[in-house]
């Protein structure tokens, strides 16, 4: 009888640990999925982009006091290499100011930073090398 409520406190700390980690899981998931999804980047750098598919995720979760940031980084690898029009969209687009794309040869860049508030942002690259067939997906998400 008296092993009772130390048995209830441990299966209360199971119960709230377990959802806990669910809703971690959950969260990554998310971040991994809505970066990672041709119609989100095509909305976001403003091109239509090939299809693609993810060959490599990594994520780094960086705790703070009061924030907590996510590093993640995706390879991913296009089914075919873009044709020359893709290319020369994303030339144009370099040449427009304020479109956030820039170009060093034949390499493209897109850099541009989100947010909801100062505390709640995302910063968004997309790394493109000409006649590559895979690219770099880098974000940084922090939340309170």
């Amino acid at each position: 009888m008296a092993l009772l409520p130390v048995l209830l406190i441990v299966i209360t700390k199971l119960y709230f640990s377990s959802i806990n980690q669910y809703h971690d899981y959950q969260a990554k998931q998310a971040r991994e999925h809505t970066y990672n999804n041709p119609n989100k980047i095509e909305k976001i750098i403003g091109i239509s982009i090939p299809s693609f598919k993810i060959v490599d995720y990594q994520e780094k979760v960086i705790k703070e006091e009061y924030l907590q940031y996510h590093d993640c980084n995706s390879t991913i690898e296009w089914d075919r290499i873009p044709n020359e029009q893709f290319y020369l969209s994303l030339d144009s687009l370099c040449g427009i100011e304020g479109s956030h794309w820039s170009k060093n040869d034949d390499i493209f860049l897109f850099d541009s930073i989100s947010s909801e508030s100062y505390i709640n942002r995302i910063v968004l690259m997309l790394l493109i090398t000409k006649n590559k067939k895979d690219t770099q997906i880098s974000y940084h998400i922090s939340k309170p």
